[in-house]
């Protein structure tokens, strides 16, 4: 992922969102005011979270809930540097994509991991417009909604972004977009945390694998470039 991981990632729930706008249009119709008010609902400063807490959140809460149609290890780092990041992506998205495709073709079934790893390199290259870039909001006016409506309605509609426990709702939206979004039930979860650990031996050995191999062609060619110098 390319991103800054000490950028605070100034992210508000969506429920929270919709319940001030419910607010906006209830506080508008009452008070009528005469100019025009504008409400950034953001929580900078009000309990930030960097991107780097975040993607630590879900490292830690997807062993909980593992998905279980999984081709490889959940895991990776986000890359400040954009060259970085391409290298990793070729290496370790589209590489592997492209063998699986391979293989697919091979076998005489249609061949599918490019196509979705375009529409996740798209979806990224959305995203990372905001994560590799800090932002500040002034939100006064967000803040102040709560202190404006009655002690009843704030229970309903909720913007105390104080109260956001960050882990928890990570948890929470690991769990739903398998339950709802990927539609694994959770009596699937033995399963998939059965897949993952066998995924995570997989994936050291190809990592044990690769830097033997990288390590075996530095020293070969080490030796002879030694050889040469000295000859």
């Amino acid at each position: 992922m390319h991103c800054n991981e000490n950028y605070e990632a100034d992210v508000v729930p969506v429920d929270v969102t919709v319940n001030a706008c419910i607010i906006l249009g209830y506080l508008t119709g009452m008070e009528k005011p005469k100019k025009i008010n504008f409400c950034n609902i953001t929580q900078s400063q009000i309990n930030p979270i960097t991107w780097g807490q975040a993607l630590d959140m879900g490292r830690v809460h997807v062993q909980e809930f593992p998905f279980t149609v999984c081709l490889w290890y959940p895991g990776g780092s986000a890359k400040s540097s954009w060259i970085a990041h391409q290298f990793a992506l070729f290496f370790t998205h589209m590489l592997p994509a492209y063998f699986v495709d391979l293989l697919m073709f091979l076998m005489g079934k249609k061949t599918f991991m490019i196509k979705i790893q375009k529409r996740i390199n798209y979806g990224l290259e959305v995203l990372q417009y905001y994560t590799t870039k800090e932002w500040h909001f002034t939100n006064d006016f967000f803040v102040s909604l709560q202190n404006r409506i009655s002690k009843r309605d704030n229970e309903i509609f909720y913007t105390n972004m104080k109260e956001m426990d960050w882990s928890q709702y990570i948890r929470n939206y690991i769990r739903g977009a398998r339950e709802y979004c990927c539609k694994e039930d959770p009596s699937t979860l033995p399963a998939a945390r059965r897949l993952q650990k066998q995924l995570y031996y997989l994936d050291k050995a190809v990592q044990i694998m690769v830097g033997l191999l990288v390590s075996y062609f530095i020293y070969y060619y080490f030796n002879m470039l030694y050889s040469m110098i000295s000859s």
